[in-house]
């Protein structure tokens, strides 16, 4: 399944399925609106435009931000020491990944080689050394 720019699936481990929910990213912009008292002389119009330019560096750095377009994966349950594929559904091979939050145990897990025939757009491979429930962000 392709998600949209961020989105947050929850595991049901008995049936194996996950469900979407959004998340929207925040950009801190101001959205300030000049108004003409704003822009009566040249150096009030000077501000404006450097205020402007901020806000759209700021957008910048959020378009390009590579959790753009993350994923997080609630309520995983692991059997330490053993690997289990997860279904990213990022729709592309992942950039990294975190765990956001280990729920029962301390997160002590790792990533492996997929196994020959799997695709790296659709699955990761993952391995904890500990027996848990967590929440993964893949991005």
């Amino acid at each position: 399944m392709k998600v949209g720019p961020s989105t947050i699936l929850k595991y049901n481990a008995g049936a194996g399925t996950t469900s979407p929910s959004r998340v929207l990213m925040n950009n801190n912009a101001s959205r300030m609106a000049p108004t003409d008292a704003m822009t009566d002389t040249p150096q009030a119009t000077a501000r404006v435009v450097r205020s402007l330019m901020r806000e759209l560096d700021g957008v910048r750095d959020a378009l390009t931000s590579p959790l753009l377009g993350a994923v997080i994966i609630q309520n995983i349950p692991f059997t330490g020491g053993t690997s289990q594929y997860i279904s990213h559904a990022l729709g592309r091979a992942p950039q990294g990944w975190i765990c956001t939050r280990s729920q029962t145990a301390a997160w002590a897990g790792f990533e492996l080689a997929l196994e020959t025939g799997r695709d790296a757009t659709l699955d990761i491979r993952l391995q904890t050394a500990t027996t848990g429930t967590f929440d993964l962000m893949f991005f």
